[in-house]
């Protein structure tokens, strides 16, 4: 496979990403304001719901400016470059930023007893997701880095 077919194929899941992003937090909200019209004692709980969703939503697009960031380097035969292990890096971070914001965010909502345990579950679940996304991807921009100092190596003995 060449540089362009994975650079055309990482473009391809940047942008299919950003199109279930939208989705995702469009439904949440529409379904958000119908349970406020529905529910008249729950707007405080159902109104700070909203606002943690979409908080969780700006990791999630950094990470994506990332990945198309890494595009354009794979474009360019530059795959194992010090940039890409720092994009994949960033990468890591907004996932586990994200899952620590929505962790926090949970133990207010529990604390403050706006939390359903159905929802805490759920909750976890995506955290742990995020949390796994987080480390696999700290993982790789390790190995890209290590590569980066092989190749950084091999180019200086040629």
């Amino acid at each position: 496979m060449s540089h362009k077919d994975i650079y055309v194929r990482i473009r391809a899941a940047v942008v299919i990403a950003f199109v279930c992003i939208l989705m995702i937090y469009t439904i949440t909200m529409i379904l958000g304001m119908e349970q406020l019209t529905l529910d008249e004692e729950a707007p405080i709980r159902v109104t700070a719901w909203l606002f943690i969703a979409l908080g969780t939503a700006v990791p999630c697009l950094f990470a994506l400016y990332f990945a198309w960031m890494i595009s354009v380097f794979v474009k360019r035969d530059k795959s194992f470059s010090l940039y890409t292990a720092k994009m994949l890096k960033n990468i890591s971070n907004c996932a586990l930023i994200d899952a620590l914001y929505f962790l926090a965010a949970n133990v207010v909502m529990f604390v403050l007893n706006y939390n359903h345990p159905g929802i805490a579950l759920i909750s976890l679940a995506l955290i742990l997701l995020a949390l796994a996304i987080g480390i696999a991807f700290a993982a790789l921009a390790r190995f890209v880095q290590k590569a980066a100092d092989l190749q950084e190596e091999s180019d200086l003995t040629v």
